[in-house]
């Protein structure tokens, strides 16, 4: 369900909230979901489905993309039989012949992703950071196009504890805040870092020496938000 370095010319937020310089992982190609894995030497003994998820203590310091790598065996396990929900679901079809005999596969399609994490992993991720450079259009791509915005999630905590409604109200992106608003992001999700709200973010606003996003603020006033 939402991370790395981002280039230092980046303004960072002031006081205990995270910045959007640690939220940021380096970019991925976008055309891909996840890498092809090559076959292991040997097959390891086949393990059996857990009963139930693992506990929240277990994922605590791994990245989205590590809990993902932990979890793939035991995902494909459970959701080999899956109906597809995407277009383009079966991702093993970009591969080659040659590739095919060596023994290549994705793990996951899409439809696994989704059901698996809340989301298609590279989707939500390219989401989250077009989101957070300002890039209204792609933002009103993935929301306003009924099979795009099955691939992510409007509310999904990234692993710094953010929602995309927490980022685009803190970094003043006024229009990006009424689209999510108008997809129906939840304004009432709070941090999972300091238990702030979008609103407190945006009364906040990006550092100590801009002062409030007005403009954000005025947004969220629009749609009945108030704290």
């Amino acid at each position: 369900g939402a991370q790395v370095g981002r280039d230092k010319s980046s303004s960072s937020s002031a006081g205990t909230h995270p910045s959007v310089a640690q939220s940021r992982h380096m970019e991925v190609d976008d055309s891909v979901v996840v890498p092809a894995s090559q076959p292991a030497e040997e097959a390891g003994p086949t393990r059996p489905p857990p009963v139930v998820r693992r506990p929240e203590e277990e994922d605590e310091g791994l990245s989205f993309r590590q809990r993902y790598e932990r979890d793939l065996q035991e995902a494909k396990d459970r959701l080999l039989g899956a109906d597809p929900e995407f277009d383009g679901d079966d991702t093993n079809a970009t591969l080659t012949e040659a590739e095919r005999k060596r023994g290549w596969h994705y793990p996951l399609t899409k439809t696994q992703q989704k059901k698996e994490y809340g989301c298609v992993v590279n989707e939500q991720q390219r989401f989250l950071w077009r989101l957070q450079d300002g890039h209204l259009d792609i933002v009103e791509d993935y929301l306003g196009d009924p099979k795009k915005k099955k691939t992510i999630d409007i509310n999904l905590y990234d692993e710094q504890g953010w929602t995309p409604l927490h980022y685009a109200a803190q970094l003043n992106h006024a229009e990006i805040v009424k689209v999510l608003l108008a997809g129906n992001a939840n304004p009432g999700l709070k941090d999972k870092v300091c238990g702030l709200t979008a609103y407190e973010l945006a009364t906040m606003g990006v550092n100590d020496d801009y002062g409030p996003n007005d403009e954000v603020l005025e947004v969220l006033n629009s749609y009945g938000v108030k704290k």
